[in-house]
């Protein structure tokens, strides 16, 4: 996988995580709590996927 320059991340058990930066090919984001979110902590990565322990 590459590594996207333009999405960061600090989520570190993300299988999708290197270097502060998303490996994905594209990502998704959702509302969290219906359909409109007012900030960042009411959205939710749906790319997320844990890393393999």
């Amino acid at each position: 996988m590459n590594q996207n320059q333009d999405i960061k991340c600090s989520v570190h058990n993300c299988q999708y995580y290197k270097d502060n930066y998303c490996t994905a090919d594209r990502i998704q984001v959702d509302n969290q709590y219906g359909s409109l979110s007012n900030n960042s902590d009411e959205t939710i990565c749906v790319t997320f996927k844990p890393k393999d322990s």
